[in-house]
């Protein structure tokens, strides 16, 4: 089945102070462009309107103290409609954050608002999404949507790409260069023209070949040093 969910990070910001609101959405945003994921960052006033809309987003961050709906009602409820979606509270009453652990947040944030705090949910966040982030592939022309993990590696095919699992080949007609912005850069490397590898499902890596089970695949002289670095950074050996 479908997820509704696009391959574009969906972020939510819900706060009750308009000032609040733009500020927040003024850093996330410039921390979202650091990841080099795509990204769309859409502003809420009240817990009601954003559960309306909660199935599409990745990650939210929420305001404790709201009229009405306030941030843990808020927050239980997005538990029950889009369990997945990372939830980053944002208060000044610490004396709340026993209740911030029942709904399981990702992250608490002081206000008034610390930048380094604002990129370390950032990027955590960014790292868990696009680790489990689903991508939309076709089978005998049939969409099926598949996790980034599963994928062993890629394959340019005119204009669109070749995508390799374990127990199938499936097609999107995209680009590599376009595919290539919304995989984790961090385990997904283009050892050649054709070919980008998921590092952590490297067989055996000797003499510039890597060995994906039967399948093996020669590395760029010209990306040997850089794919070789890559691959001890993740710490595979």
């Amino acid at each position: 089945m479908e997820n509704q969910k696009s391959e574009m990070i969906q972020v939510a910001i819900c706060d009750k102070e308009p000032l609040i609101l733009e500020r927040l959405e003024e850093l996330v945003k410039k921390e979202m462009k650091e990841t080099g994921k795509p990204f769309n960052i859409c502003t809420f006033q009240s817990g009601q309107d954003l559960i309306n809309q909660i199935e599409m987003y990745h990650m939210v961050f929420l305001d404790i103290e709201m009229p009405g709906m306030d941030g843990i009602q808020t927050g239980r409820e997005i538990i029950e409609r889009n369990p997945e979606c990372k939830i980053v509270i944002t208060s000044d009453r610490m004396e709340r954050f026993n209740e911030v652990l029942q709904i399981k947040a990702f992250r608490f944030i002081t206000k008034p608002f610390d930048v380094e705090e604002i990129r370390e949910a950032v990027k955590s966040c960014e790292s868990q999404i696009t680790e489990s982030e689903e991508i939309k592939v076709f089978y005998n022309r049939i969409p099926f949507w598949i996790l980034q993990p599963d994928i062993l590696y890629i394959v340019t095919n005119d204009g669109a790409v070749k995508i390799v699992t374990k127990n199938r080949v499936y097609r999107k007609d995209m680009p590599l260069k376009e595919l290539k912005k919304v995989l984790d850069s961090q385990k997904f490397f283009q050892v050649n023209r054709q070919y980008m590898v998921n590092l952590p499902r490297i067989t055996i890596y000797e003499k510039g070949i890597i060995h994906m089970g039967e399948q093996k695949i020669p590395v760029a002289r010209r990306r040997k040093k850089e794919f070789e670095r890559a691959y001890n950074d993740y710490g595979i050996t």
